[in-house]
């Protein structure tokens, strides 16, 4: 009888161990120190994933929680168009914590969702500009007819008069223009027709390509110039109050073997 009582008592101990600890993850990170919500629970709660923390630069003066918001939601937005579905993103300490469960490839992925975003359309000969954030109110991914992806800009009033007369050259010539981005050739376009449209089309991309390309244009740059300043593997967030509800359940268990354990003593004259 002793021995079933031990048994019954080891069992409730093995069951705190094989379901709450790997539940728990290492490290645990308590989700309503750092945040105001559980937002960090739901897609990392069984997986965990990696933290990457990204200051301001230090040439920058004081960012405002303002300016540190609006990268923080430009970000997740760039997140979000390569695919990291589950990225969450918050402002903790005058810097953006970006929280994502993939812990593959972040170095590129960093230098792509931090850099600045600054972009603009220029002729293929003498570089002028033909379009910029300024003349665009949204970009979109949307299926090729020719195979592949494509970024369909839509103008206003305005920037579609500017573009189409100043492309109108290009689109005789069967020229290309080119998509710059902080500097870099990026992309290459075609201008087909003369005449003004409410949008812009160019494409021949995958879907990754097309959505990051379609992400920097929609949300424009960053207003703060970031770096990485660490980053940090997180275990699985499971909800606190799971947490608790196992523990108790485990402690109830364990309680109520012992009381049986020293009844069945006392009526057997053991105790």
């Amino acid at each position: 009888m002793k021995q079933n009582a031990f048994k019954l008592i080891l069992l409730a101990l093995l069951l705190v161990c094989v379901i709450a600890v790997p539940l728990c993850g290492v490290p645990y990170y308590d989700s309503e120190s750092i945040f105001s919500d559980d937002a960090f629970v739901t897609d990392t709660a069984l997986g965990g994933g990696t933290s990457l923390y990204l200051a301001p630069d230090e040439t920058d003066e004081m960012i405002s929680l303002d300016t540190l918001e609006k990268t923080r939601d430009i970000l997740l937005a760039r997140l979000q168009a390569l695919g990291f579905t589950d990225a969450k993103a918050e402002v903790v300490d005058s810097m953006v914590r970006v929280d994502i469960s993939q812990k593959r490839y972040l170095n590129s992925l960093v230098a792509e969702v931090s850099s600045k975003g600054t972009w603009s359309f220029v002729g293929s000969s003498s570089g002028e500009s033909l379009c910029d954030a300024s003349m665009v109110t949204d970009a979109v991914v949307e299926s090729s007819s020719t195979g592949g992806y494509a970024v369909t800009l839509t103008f206003t009033e305005e920037g579609a008069q500017s573009f189409y007369a100043n492309a109108s050259t290009y689109a005789i010539t069967g020229s290309n223009i080119y998509l710059l981005i902080d500097g870099q050739y990026t992309a290459a376009a075609t201008v087909s027709s003369t005449k003004v449209k409410d949008t812009f089309t160019f494409g021949g991309y995958n879907y990754e390509s097309a959505s990051r390309l379609a992400s920097i244009i929609k949300n424009g740059e960053l207003p703060a110039t970031i770096r990485l300043e660490k980053t940090e593997s997180f275990g699985p967030t499971l909800s606190k109050t799971v947490l608790t509800v196992l523990y108790t359940a485990a402690a109830l268990i364990f309680v109520g073997a012992l009381v049986a354990f020293i009844a069945r003593g006392k009526g057997a004259g053991l105790i």
